[in-house]
Formats: C-alpha cells, sequence, structure tokens
C-alpha cells in the first residue's frame, strides 16, 4: 500500500485540528510526519487513527468541575 502524504495545512484540515495539535502528535510519535522541501507532512493513515482515538477520548471524558453541562449561570445571579 503506497501511504499518501498531506502537508500541514491539509492535514489540519483532515484531522480538524490546530497546528499545534499536529505538532504535539508528531513530537509522541502519535502520527507519522516528516519533511519534504522543508515542511512537514503527514501520513494520512496515521492521521485517521489519531483523530478516531481522539474524537473516542472526547466523547468518553466527563465534564469536570465547573463545566457541568446543566450549569445555569441565572443562578449565580439570583437575588
Amino acid at each position: 500500500m503506497v501511504a499518501v502524504w498531506l502537508d500541514t495545512w491539509d492535514a489540519q484540515r483532515f484531522v480538524g485540528r490546530s497546528n499545534r495539535t499536529l505538532e504535539r502528535w508528531r513530537k509522541a510519535g502519535i502520527v507519522r510526519a516528516g519533511k519534504r522541501r522543508g515542511e512537514w507532512v503527514y501520513d494520512k493513515a496515521s492521521l485517521r487513527v489519531a483523530k478516531r482515538e481522539a474524537q473516542r477520548r472526547q466523547r468518553e471524558t466527563k465534564p469536570g468541575p465547573g463545566r457541568h453541562r446543566s450549569f445555569q449561570t441565572e443562578a449565580l445571579f439570583d437575588v
């Protein structure tokens, strides 16, 4: 199978994440990346896996303190 490589801009659009996230994933070894003509390129298959894993983690994450979904800001201002 031939690897498909995406430049940084296309990779950001593909995974819906920022350049900083791609950089973190790259440094952590989560995605395959390399330099081509001085610019980072990302393996599309590894981006797909990382994106799926990030979405799974996001679904499983429960709201933390102060982030409860049913929180009503109006209650703060009741007199």
